[in-house]
């Protein structure tokens, strides 16, 4: 879902999405329930900003509780691709991303025990 703020950001979200299985840099599987065998899970994020901007940051919420956020550099802030990955923890899970401290999105997955 994309939060009102996100609106007066000058930088958008033009492809999103979570994934377990990943091949040359890319998300081969998009979904929102993992199992502990995934091993990791992944979100992926292309932005485009009109405006120069300094970080992307994405932050990991298990359980309602903090989990960890990874900030990263933006090199350009035309067409950047970029992503972040937790490993698949049992639990209810949430992530954000923030650019230059402003969310410009959040979403929620599921990790659940084996198969």
């Amino acid at each position: 879902m994309f939060p009102e703020a996100s609106k007066a950001n000058d930088c958008v979200i033009t492809d999103w999405k979570i994934s377990a299985k990943v091949q040359n840099k890319k998300p081969l599987d998009v979904r929102n329930k993992f199992t502990v065998e995934d091993r990791r899970v992944s979100a992926f994020v292309r932005i485009n900003c009109t405006k120069p901007v300094q970080n992307a940051e994405f932050c990991f919420y298990r359980n309602k509780a903090k989990y960890a956020c990874v900030k990263l550099p933006i090199k350009s802030p035309k067409h950047w691709r970029t992503w972040a990955s937790v490993k698949a923890l049992k639990g209810s899970w949430m992530v954000r991303f923030r650019i230059d401290e402003r969310e410009l999105l959040t979403d929620k997955f599921l990790v659940q025990g084996r198969r």
